[in-house]
């Protein structure tokens, strides 16, 4: 018994071209034609695969459609967040840093509005309350929630 289930567990990992580890029950897969997703501890695809995938990080996951544009998806796979930035990262104290063209970045939070305006040339995430940004002047502030600057 314990030789087949050895030999089924091998051939599972080989459905895959690749697989990360679980982590809070869900896994990062990539398939044989280079396709992304997701799938629960028994093996099940969650939503749809994608062209890329970022680990779930406060609930949600980044992924890219075919016209390399972000959205973001919930652990069911059911995409929350349009696939509408060409860049963003992880979901840090409610809130990620997006752009829609590389020029300006802001923040959205988790159902996708846009809670500080894309008026900064660089933003990264939030720690602690705060989080860095470039100004249109070059100028390297910190901000709050809000997008107030903090002196």
């Amino acid at each position: 018994m314990a030789l087949a289930t050895m030999c089924l567990g091998a051939n599972a990992q080989k459905k895959w071209a690749y697989q990360a580890d679980y982590d809070e029950g869900t896994a990062i897969v990539k398939d044989k034609d280079g396709k992304w997703g997701f799938i629960d501890e028994k093996g099940k695809v969650l939503g749809q695969m994608w062209r890329n995938v970022g680990y779930f990080q406060e609930g949600l996951a980044r992924v890219m459609n075919e016209d390399e544009k972000w959205g973001f998806v919930d652990k069911t796979g059911t995409l929350v967040i349009p696939c509408q930035y060409v860049q963003t990262y992880f979901f840090s104290e409610g809130l990620v840093y997006v752009t829609t063209d590389y020029s300006h970045y802001g923040y959205i939070d988790k159902t996708g509005k846009l809670v500080i305006p894309m008026i900064f040339k660089e933003a990264k995430s939030f720690n602690g309350g705060k989080a860095k940004v470039t100004t249109e002047d070059g100028e390297e502030v910190y901000i709050d929630k809000t997008g107030k600057i903090i002196k």
